[in-house]
Order: C-alpha cells, then structure tokens, then sequence
C-alpha cells in the first residue's frame, strides 16, 4: 500500500537554482523517457480502437477480367465479373467481446505502469535534490572551517616567529587544511554530478538546490499501488484471452450477402 497526498511547495529561489516543484513539472513535459510512456500509451489506444472496429459490418468487393484467345461460341473472348459481399456477424461466441475487453485492460495496465514510471522519476528528483542541498550545505561548512583554519595558521605563524610554537605544530596545521581543501573539491564534484542527473531528469538547468518549504497534506488516502495494479490488470488479460479462445467451441451466427455482376 502507498500513501497518497497532496504536497504543496513554494516558489523561491532564482537563477540557476533549481526549484524543486519546478524541478518535478518539467520532468512531466521534458524528460524523454516520460515522454516515451506517453506514447506507446497513445499507441495502445489505437489499438483499442482497432479492436472496437472489428464489431462494424464486413464489406468485400473484387472483380475479376478474363480473356480467352482464340474465342468460340460457348466461350467469350473477354468476360468481367464483379461482386459485392456484405456481411454482419451477429455472435462470435464472445471472441471479439472478449479481445476488446483484454485489449482495453493493457491499455489500463500499460497506464499504470506509466504512472508508476513516472512517479519514479519523481522520486529520483526529490531524493537527488536534497542530495544537492546536502552538498551544499557540506561545502558550506567546510568552507567556514576552511577560513577557521587560515585564521589559526596565520596566528601559529605568528607564535612561530616570537618562539612561542614549533614547527610541527603549523605543519600538522598545514596539513589538515590541505585535507580539508580535498574534501571541499570531492564534494564540489559530488554536488556537480548531482546538479547534472538532476537537469538530466527534469530538463532544467540546475546549479544549486533553493530553499522550498512544505505543507503538509491535509488529506490523506490509501490504494494500492500500482505495481499491484499492473498485476491485477495482467491477470485479466490473461482471462479474457482464455475465453476469446474458448470461442472456437461455442456456436457461431452470421449474415451475408453477395450482389454479383458479369459481362461478356
């Protein structure tokens, strides 16, 4: 089961910084792979539609020119014949029915699953977003520490100079500044790639996470989600395709009608 609720956020930020609703709402439009979704679902209604098509009345015309050299008198030299069929199937045993609804619940299971997609993507975004924050607040940080320690190098290279420290002493010092300078530039490049998975999703060039505040859902409902859906919907298929097969073994009803013309 799943929860679903309405998220609202805010609008802050400017510049390159990457709003995170933005972030979402541009995936739904820019991101390819949602965009491929969309379209074998487009393409699975047609075929529902073919599927509905199959129900309309059958119609069959053809003509046939024959030429016979040399004629005689019981056989004409040329003859033309052409004809009309009309016909309706009244009962199928339920074959065509059956195929319509088993057309219709891939149609449901293969939405499902675009949905399901999509709200991966989603996920994706959410979860790589405050990753971005994350970095940024390391790189925040490390580089307040980065000052702190320029700040005590400078005052040791002071006490250094009136004999009131050693040597040692700065190049410990020394040393995890330069350790800290490491980490700020392996953090940079973490924030980097993260800023670029992020426009790679959305399709929003992203430099920096900005500041969004939440609401939280005022309702709150429960279903199943949709990989439980896309089961159930698959199961379906599989009963309405068995009994589209059965078909075969139950009495079929059909009415046409030919309309045929010749010359000679």
């Amino acid at each position: 089961m799943r929860m679903i609720g309405w998220l609202m956020v805010s609008l802050l930020g400017s510049g390159n910084a990457g709003n995170l609703k933005a972030l979402i709402d541009a995936s739904h439009t820019e991101n390819h792979q949602i965009q491929a979704q969309t379209l074998k679902l487009k393409a699975k209604g047609y075929e529902v539609e073919a599927k509905e098509r199959a129900f309309w009345p059958t119609l069959d015309a053809g003509v046939m020119h024959k030429r016979v050299d040399p004629n005689t008198l019981v056989s004409p030299g040329e003859t033309t014949t052409g004809f009309v069929t009309i016909g309706v199937e009244l009962y199928d045993g339920g074959r065509k029915r059956a195929l319509l609804r088993a057309e219709a619940l891939a149609y449901e299971s293969l939405s499902y699953e675009a949905s399901a997609f999509e709200k991966s993507v989603t996920l994706d975004i959410i979860q790589r977003f405050y990753l971005l924050k994350k970095y940024q607040a390391e790189l925040e940080a490390l580089g307040e520490k980065s000052k702190e320690l320029q700040a005590q190098m400078r005052r040791l290279k002071r006490f250094l100079s009136a004999g009131l420290a050693s040597r040692d002493e700065l190049d410990r010092l020394q040393a995890v500044y330069d350790n800290n300078l490491y980490t700020i530039a392996s953090v940079e490049l973490e924030k980097e790639s993260e800023a670029k998975h992020l426009a790679l999703k959305s399709g929003m060039a992203v430099d920096t996470a900005s500041t969004d505040t939440f609401r939280e859902p005022a309702q709150v409902t429960w279903e199943p989600s949709e990989q439980v859906k896309i089961l159930e919907s698959s199961m379906k298929v599989m009963e309405e395709n068995a009994y589209a097969a059965g078909a075969a073994y139950r009495p079929h009803l059909k009415v046409e009608n030919t309309y045929s013309r010749s010359d000679y």
